[in-house]
């Protein structure tokens, strides 16, 4: 099984080592393809929010073996439905199932391979959603 992995990472630059760092280990041994989207949504600009700096955010990204890494400034900010489906759609071509992730969710390796099996065991299911316990 090729498994694709869509990472939106903005803003986010204390998170993305722990994030990353399971994955990129298990990136051969299970044919992981990563996507990452890198930037503010231009619905937060229209909703008054101000971009805040990235630059450390992409400073990490790109020092990870990521396969698509797509970057907007403040100044050419797309809408979330295009960032999501843009980098979905580069990702699904090599892949059988995808895994949305945010940079603030964090596995280890032994959570992405047991969730591995569990998929492998229950193929007749079309899709799966994690639950994150959220403090905020």
């Amino acid at each position: 099984m090729k498994i694709g992995v869509i990472l939106l990472a903005y803003n986010t630059s204390e998170y993305v080592d722990e994030c990353l760092s399971s994955w990129v280990k298990l990136k051969s041994k299970y044919d992981i393809t990563i996507g990452c989207v890198n930037g503010m949504f231009k619905e937060y600009i229209e909703l008054g929010i101000e971009p805040e700096k990235n630059k450390s955010t992409l400073k990490k990204l790109i020092n990870y073996d990521i396969d698509y890494l797509i970057s907007t400034s403040e100044n050419k900010l797309v809408d979330e439905n295009f960032s999501r489906n843009f980098i979905l759609n580069l990702v699904k071509k090599e892949t059988d199932i995808v895994w949305i992730l945010d940079c603030d969710e964090f596995y280890t390796e032994y959570d992405i391979e047991n969730i591995l099996s569990y998929v492998n065991s229950t193929p007749d299911v079309d899709w799966y959603s994690i639950n994150f316990k959220n403090y905020i």
